[in-house]
């Protein structure tokens, strides 16, 4: 069994941005970064909304891997249909 002594998370604008636009999970035992990809169009949003889908409820009875394959399809749905209907 893993077991997480510590852990520290930070993520930082870099030289290009004014404005950080990356978001984390850091619950452990599960770690997850979205990177904000500086400069597209809503970078942000796309960000927070891919972590607040990893972040949610997942008590779905499904095992852990399924429940991990699932996070990124969702997310990536839910950030496509809103782009689609939110220029």
């Amino acid at each position: 069994m893993l077991r997480i002594a510590d852990h520290a998370s930070k993520t930082d604008v870099g030289r290009q941005r004014h404005t950080n636009e990356d978001n984390f999970y850091d619950q452990p035992p599960l770690f997850a970064v979205a990177d904000g990809m500086g400069g597209a169009q809503a970078g942000e949003v796309a960000s927070e909304m891919a972590i607040s889908e990893v972040a949610a409820d997942r008590d779905t009875g499904a095992p852990a891997e399924k429940q991990l394959e699932q996070i990124p399809v969702v997310a990536n749905r839910k950030i496509w249909d809103l782009a689609q209907s939110d220029s």
